[in-house]
């Protein structure tokens, strides 16, 4: 590439969070002593690798990071993912100074294993949509998970009265980001046709409680009993995918 830059090598498709951020703190110390501008940067990762691992399928992608093959990492999550993770970056509020440590954050989070079974949220990606509409899932999760930390803090400093009511977990929120394509596909999995009926008409045509009902030739008394059915089986699928 001829920067110098590579990050450390490893034997284990998964490490510690620590080990993780040490491989990154290596990687922008160099990256800094090397005054290497991320326009630079971005440019030389685009103009070598990016073609390469656009002949690449989702399985071989996934396989590659797991394994640490630096190389397709970096062509995937910080060149051809980079406008994704950028437009991310801009709509939510993070912690973060540059769109790179964004992006690093997003790895940490795919690369960390879980504490119960040890595996990563990377290794668990199921496949049944695209690996970029997953990962843009993961990401903006991420950005509503820092929010919620941020706004809990802020709200046990205020007194119980100014104090923001909790809202339920939407819907809208996840369909929103999805195309159509992948929203079928989440669908289909449904197991009651009903069920699917419900989301398809009220979250991906946004029509009203009232319309779907009518469409459903359902009174509106059972129309909401299984709405509240249909969404929570939906978000069980959601869950099953790690898309929530």
């Amino acid at each position: 590439m001829g920067t110098g830059i590579s990050l450390t090598s490893h034997t284990s498709p998964l490490t510690s969070k620590l080990d993780l951020k040490k491989e990154f703190y290596t990687f922008f110390c160099v990256f800094k002593k090397k005054i290497i501008s991320l326009p630079t940067l971005y440019h030389n990762l685009k103009t070598i690798h990016v073609m390469d691992v656009n002949t690449l399928t989702d399985q071989q992608i996934v396989d590659a990071i797991l394994s640490k093959d630096h190389s397709v990492t970096k062509a995937f999550l910080y060149v051809k993912c980079y406008p994704l993770f950028k437009s991310i970056f801009l709509k939510y509020q993070t912690n973060c100074e540059q769109c790179i440590e964004f992006i690093n954050e997003i790895y940490l989070i795919l690369l960390t294993p879980d504490r119960d079974d040890q595996t990563c949220k990377l290794s668990r990606f199921g496949y049944k949509c695209s690996l970029i509409f997953w990962l843009k899932i993961v990401a903006e999760n991420y950005c509503h998970q820092l929010h919620k930390k941020k706004r809990d803090i802020f709200q046990e400093i205020l007194p119980e009265g100014d104090r923001l009511h909790q809202q339920d977990y939407s819907l809208t929120v996840t369909i929103s980001g999805i195309n159509r394509y992948d929203i079928e596909n989440l669908l289909d999995m449904m197991p009651n046709e009903r069920y699917r009926n419900i989301i398809r008409f009220r979250y991906v045509e946004d029509k009203t409680n009232e319309e779907v009902a009518s469409l459903l030739h359902m009174s509106m008394e059972n129309y909401y009993n299984k709405h509240r059915l249909a969404k929570e089986q939906f978000k069980q699928i959601l869950r099953k995918e790690g898309l929530i």
